[in-house]
């Protein structure tokens, strides 16, 4: 236990965080208003100078990282190439006895041509505006959280690392790598995404996978040889059939078919077929027993005459399941909440984000440490302004009490 003193110093960093806030909500409106599509480089690049300005003051030292570009299968069947933007890591005491990694993503699902790109206040107490909850809001959460735990005396315990990651929206496939390479480096990790739309964090995450089937058949004239083909489209059409019965066969486990390519002229019997789906698990029992059926599928498409298919993909982000120790932290973040007078629960979410990546190298996490807010992913997304003071409270409030010793990981 620390002194007296230094007791208090935890409540006026609390307070600054109060100061602070009006402050980081003219940040991030100014964050929101400049679209940051994960294939928009402009952007990105624009946002992602606006962060190392903000952080500036922390005097960590940064970096923008370049990842490999995403790789994706075209409607023709060929692998294309494609930039990805470049990730921002701000560092500071990596050999400070804790370290903790702080995530979170500067991309967002809206394109440069949405007509959602301005952010307004709808009330007196909701911001709505694109990537405010969704994760520039957790940006802030995690830049107050930091500038306030900078001021006391607690910050010579514990280093730090910042990822703000550019391709979070399409499964983070150039940042991955890094990710979990940091994480094998960490003793915490926090990650500021949004909070689940009641306000809870989260704690189990599903795995997911990005997968397509590609079909090849043969093609002829759809009148004068139509016996002689073999078409890849109605291959593709049993398929899919097969591919949805497999919802519900174990506890948590769903495929969706999200998009299906291929043909051309009425006339020619269509030799190519492309079905894109995404497949939801809970356990790794579960990767296992998706990966028979896939299998099987592809054994049952191959032995029809004329018909040859392969599915591309992977199981890009793993299942969160959590640990001992994070039951522990959920504990504690419990008893700070009601210090501060909050309510907080920790419930499951079928999605999936940068959390999955860093479990997988058994990184204990706190997860949904952003905003509250709600209908993220549409032109009607929206934060509590509130909850950026709220949640940024929340994490230092638990890190200072780790530094000084009353809780343990």
């Amino acid at each position: 236990m620390k002194s007296n003193g230094l007791v208090m110093s935890i409540d006026k960093i609390l307070h600054s965080i109060n100061l602070d806030q009006k402050f980081l909500i003219g940040l991030l409106i100014r964050w929101a208003n400049i679209n940051s599509h994960t294939f928009n480089p402009r952007g990105l690049t624009l946002l992602r100078r606006e962060l190392v300005n903000a952080f500036d003051d922390l005097g960590g030292k940064t970096r923008a990282v370049r990842t490999k570009p995403y790789e994706t299968l075209s409607d023709q069947g060929e692998m294309v190439s494609t930039p990805l933007g470049e990730m921002l890591t701000i560092v500071k005491r990596p050999r400070a006895p804790l370290q903790i990694l702080c995530v979170s993503h500067m991309d967002t699902v809206y394109p440069a041509e949405s007509l959602f790109q301005t952010t307004a206040p709808v009330s007196s107490g909701i911001l709505k505006g694109p990537g405010v909850a969704d994760a520039k809001g957790g940006i802030a959460v995690m830049l107050l959280a930091l500038r306030a735990l900078e001021k006391s005396d607690l910050r010579r315990y514990f280093g730090w690392r910042v990822v703000i990651n550019a391709d979070e929206e399409i499964g983070s496939p150039g940042s991955s790598p890094f990710l979990k390479r940091y994480a094998e480096k960490a003793d915490l990790g926090i990650v500021f995404e949004p909070a689940l739309p009641d306000g809870s964090l989260v704690s189990a995450r599903k795995g997911s996978g990005n997968f397509s089937l590609v079909i090849h058949g043969v093609a002829a004239h759809a009148g004068r040889a139509f016996y002689q083909g073999k078409n890849a489209i109605e291959a593709a059409a049993g398929a899919v059939t097969k591919l949805a019965q497999l919802s519900g066969k174990r506890n948590g486990l769903t495929v969706n078919t999200g998009r299906i390519s291929g043909g051309g002229a009425l006339n020619i019997v269509p030799d190519l077929a492309i079905v894109r789906f995404n497949m939801r698990i809970k356990t790794a029992a579960d990767e296992r027993f998706a990966r028979k059926q896939m299998a099987d599928l592809l054994k049952h498409l191959n032995r029809k005459k004329g018909i040859r298919a392969v599915i591309r993909g992977s199981f890009g982000a793993y299942p969160k399941i959590p640990s001992r120790k994070e039951k522990g932290i959920y504990r504690d973040l419990g008893l700070c909440a009601r210090a501060l007078g909050q309510k907080i629960r920790f419930k499951p979410s079928g999605g999936v984000c940068d959390s999955n990546r860093l479990a997988a190298k058994a990184l204990p996490i706190i997860d949904g440490a952003g905003v509250c807010g709600g209908d993220i992913h549409s032109p009607r997304e929206f934060m509590y302004i509130d909850s950026l003071a709220a949640r940024s409270k929340l994490v230092t409030l638990y890190l200072a009490r780790l530094l000084k010793g009353e809780f343990t990981l």
